[in-house]
C-alpha cells in the first residue's frame, strides 16, 4: 500500500502542514486565551460603584440568557474542544526525533495550560457576572 502524505491545510491559497498547524493553532490559541483572562482579570478589578458598567458595548455585560450562554459558549466552551482536538494531535505531530517523554511533557503541559485557562476564564466571567447582578457594578476606568 502507498502511504498518502499529510495534505496539510489551505487557508488563503497558502499550503500548511498539519504538524504545524498543531503546533501553531495551539501555541496561538493559548495565547488568545491568555490575552483574554488577562483582559477579564483587569475588567473586574476595576468594578466601581461610581460608573456604569453597562454602558459598554461587549456581550459580557449583556444580562439575557442568550447573551451569557454566547459568552461562556465563545469564551470557554469553543477554546476547550479547539485546544482538546489539537492536544490530541500534538504526540505525533511533534518531531519524531524527540523523546517519548519530551513528547508527553510538552502534551501534558499544555493540556494543563489549556486547562488553567479555560476555567480562569470561566471564574473571571463568573465573578463578572455576579457582580453584574448584584445591581452595583460599575467601572473605573483610570
Amino acid at each position: 500500500m502507498k502511504s498518502r502524505a499529510d495534505p496539510g491545510v489551505e487557508a488563503l491559497g497558502i499550503k500548511v502542514p498539519s504538524a504545524n498547524v498543531t503546533r501553531w493553532g495551539t501555541a496561538l490559541l493559548l495565547g488568545i486565551q491568555l490575552y483574554f483572562w488577562l483582559h477579564l482579570h483587569e475588567f473586574n478589578s476595576k468594578i466601581d460603584p461610581a460608573l456604569p458598567v453597562r454602558d459598554v458595548a461587549w456581550i459580557g455585560v449583556y444580562e439575557s440568557r442568550a447573551a451569557i450562554c454566547m459568552m461562556f459558549v465563545s469564551a470557554c466552551i469553543v477554546p476547550a474542544i479547539a485546544l482538546t482536538l489539537l492536544i490530541q494531535r500534538m504526540p505525533s505531530d511533534l518531531p519524531a526525533s524527540w523523546s517519548h517523554y519530551a513528547r508527553f511533557a510538552i502534551t501534558l503541559g499544555t493540556a494543563i495550560l489549556g486547562t488553567s485557562l479555560v476555567f480562569g476564564t470561566a471564574e473571571r466571567l463568573w465573578k463578572l457576572r455576579k457582580s453584574l447582578r448584584s445591581g452595583a457594578a460599575r467601572i473605573r476606568l483610570n
